[in-house]
């Protein structure tokens, strides 16, 4: 399953286990700052991961 609204593979992150990170469609603000421009547009747009 992806984990990211990006495409990249949160299984190859070195936060994901760090801080327990369970991927942006599952957080609403991500570890790394105030937003990301990818997560809010495809949020924005409805577009979301797929399965």
């Amino acid at each position: 399953m992806i984990e990211s609204r990006c495409g990249i593979n949160c299984s190859q992150c070195d936060y994901k286990e760090e801080i327990n990170c369970r991927g942006c469609i599952f957080i609403d603000i991500p570890f790394w700052g105030d937003s990301c421009p990818l997560k809010d547009c495809c949020e924005k747009k409805r577009l979301y991961a797929l399965r």
